[in-house]
């Protein structure tokens, strides 16, 4: 697996869990991270 491939896979993983966390408590601010 190529650094590149890994931190895109990284990033979204972080991303989507930021995302489902950041739903729960603010359904308005679900984009806020992207």
């Amino acid at each position: 697996m190529s650094a590149a491939v890994y931190t895109a896979t990284v990033l979204t993983s972080a991303r989507a869990a930021a995302g489902m966390t950041s739903r729960a408590r603010r359904p308005l601010y679900r984009h806020s991270a992207g």
